[in-house]
C-alpha cells in the first residue's frame, strides 16, 4: 500500500521530483541517528564541564587558609620568642682608702683634738692610734659638745660598713656621719655605737654617695688616769667607688 503510494506520489510530481523526493525519504533515518548523536554529545560536553567545575572549586574551599588577623590566624601562627634582659650585675663591695684624715671639733678641722696624729687613724697599722684631748669627764668636762676625726676619701664613694678598732676600754658614746662637704651643719647621721670599746663594725643606715665621713664622739671611755680619752687605732671603709 505504501509503495502504490509513493509510486502515486512519484508519477504526479515528474521524474525528477520523484527521484529527489525519495532521496529525501531514504536520508531521514539518517538525520534522526546525526541529531540523537549531536544532543548526546553537548549533554556528555556540559556533564564533563560541571563536572569538572565543581571539581576544580571543592579544594579551594576545603584548603583555604585563615585570615591573617582572625582567631584561628593567631592561634596557629607562632609569635616571637620572649627574651628576659638579665638586670646588670651590681658593683663589687671592696675595700675603700682614704686620702686623708683630719682632726675635727664642734666649729670644724681648726679645733680638733691633736691635729697632727689624725693620720694614725687611716695608716693600717694597729700599733699606733689618734687620740682626743683628755677630759676630766666623759662629756668633755663641759668644756663642749663631742669631738671627732674627718676622713676624706677624694671623691664621692658608696660607702656600707665602717669598721673601727678603738681602744679596748668600753664607754664610748659615737656617731658615724657622711656628706659631700666638710661642714657638720651639711652632713647625715648613718650609723651610732652606745658603750662601745674594741673592735666595732657598723653598717650604714642608707649608703649614698658621700665624699667625707665623720667619726663623731660624744661620749669618752676612761683612760685608767682617771680621766676620760678615746683613741682610734685604725678604720676600714667597705663600699663601691
Amino acid at each position: 500500500m505504501a509503495g502504490q503510494h509513493d509510486h502515486a506520489l512519484a508519477d504526479a510530481l515528474g521524474p525528477s521530483t520523484a527521484k529527489r523526493s525519495r532521496r529525501w525519504w531514504a536520508r531521514w533515518p539518517a538525520l534522526l541517528i546525526l541529531a540523537w548523536v549531536a544532543l548526546a554529545v553537548v549533554d556528555v560536553a556540559a556533564f564533563g564541564v560541571s563536572g569538572s567545575s565543581s571539581r576544580a572549586a571543592a579544594p579551594k574551599t576545603a584548603s583555604r587558609a585563615p585570615a591573617r588577623g582572625s582567631a584561628a590566624h593567631r592561634a596557629t601562627t607562632p609569635g616571637p620568642a620572649r627574651t628576659s634582659a638579665s638586670p646588670p650585675a651590681a658593683p663589687a663591695v671592696q675595700v675603700l682608702v682614704p686620702v686623708s684624715a683630719s682632726a675635727f671639733g664642734p666649729t670644724g678641722p681648726a679645733s680638733g683634738d691633736n691635729p697632727g696624729n689624725a693620720s694614725l687613724a687611716i695608716d693600717s697599722s694597729t700599733a699606733t692610734a689618734w687620740q682626743t684631748d683628755w677630759y676630766r669627764s666623759a662629756s668633755f668636762g663641759n668644756l663642749e659638745a663631742g669631738t671627732g676625726l674627718l676622713i676624706d676619701m677624694g671623691q664621692p664613694v658608696t660607702m656600707t660598713t665602717v669598721e673601727l678598732t678603738l681602744g679596748s676600754t668600753p664607754g664610748a658614746d659615737l656617731q658615724l656621719l657622711v656628706g659631700n662637704v666638710p661642714d657638720q651643719s651639711q652632713m647625715r647621721q648613718v650609723a651610732a655605737a652606745s658603750d662601745t670599746g674594741g673592735t666595732v663594725q657598723l653598717t650604714l643606715s642608707s649608703p649614698t654617695p658621700a665624699r667625707y665621713l665623720l667619726i663623731w664622739f660624744t661620749l669618752l671611755p676612761p683612760d685608767g688616769a682617771g680621766t676620760y680619752q678615746a683613741s682610734v687605732y685604725d678604720v676600714t671603709i667597705e663600699g663601691t667607688p
